[in-house]
């Protein structure tokens, strides 16, 4: 029995990197995870290298608000609640510092914080009373 038994987790851009190993730490522990990411074929082969059904991948973009709300309705409908929010940065190469343009920070913020603060809103209303 894991100390995560009976808790859902989600955890955007879930299919690699950092969010991918704490999928994997979840899931280890008993979470049902859900996951989100731009690339269905890299989702796919997350949910294959965890190998577990306690996983479901939503594929969407996380700096768009309709995806957000999308993934939250998919959650709920499944799962019914949520424990455990990971808002994990969905960054992607930009580049050398020095070639980073004026619109490319503009990406870089927009990353950085409108998207948790978007994410986060959404999943409020989804989170389990404890």
């Amino acid at each position: 029995m894991g100390k995560l038994d009976g808790k859902i987790a989600l955890i955007t851009d879930g299919s690699d990197g950092i969010g991918f190993t704490i999928a994997q730490q979840l899931v280890s522990e008993g979470a049902y995870v859900f996951i989100t990411g731009r690339s269905k074929e890299a989702l796919d082969a997350a949910v294959k290298k965890i190998d577990d059904k306690h996983i479901t991948a939503i594929r969407a973009n996380s700096a768009e608000l309709d995806d957000i709300d999308n993934i939250i309705n998919i959650m709920q409908k499944e799962k019914e609640k949520l424990n455990i929010l990971v808002a994990n940065a969905d960054m992607f190469g930009l580049g050398p510092l020095g070639s980073i343009t004026e619109k490319s920070f503009d990406i870089i913020l927009m990353l950085t914080f409108e998207v948790y603060f978007y994410v986060i809103k959404a999943a409020v209303r989804s989170f389990a009373r404890c």
